[in-house]
């Protein structure tokens, strides 16, 4: 049920976003910063936008679109999960030259 829960919010993030064009170079990328209470955390690459502005409304969009149980910290959406705990979904634009993963490994 948690990740059904996680994965309909990602899915409505993913929906409220979906006025990004793709066109030419400075794009800015839709990110979830995807944590829980237990310490583990992802980064998720969601939508490109053209520009900071349109990446940003689409942050704002995603956190009015929160749902009961779920419910707004900031700019941090927060599920509860059956364990007593939480996950944490937090919408970040970066430009498209920027990866929160950190470096890739070389092989």
């Amino acid at each position: 049920m948690i990740r059904l829960h996680c994965a309909s919010a990602i899915v409505a993030f993913s929906l409220l976003a979906s006025a990004a064009t793709a066109s030419a170079d400075s794009r800015w990328v839709l990110w979830f910063h995807v944590s829980g209470t237990t310490g583990w955390e992802k980064w998720i690459p969601q939508i490109q936008f053209d520009t900071k502005e349109d990446c940003t409304a689409a942050v704002v969009r995603a956190l009015a679109a929160i749902k009961p149980p779920d419910h707004r910290e900031g700019d941090t959406m927060v599920t509860p999960t059956a364990s007593g705990g939480a996950v944490y979904t937090q919408p970040l634009c970066f430009t498209e030259t920027f990866d929160p993963r950190g470096p890739k490994r070389g092989g």
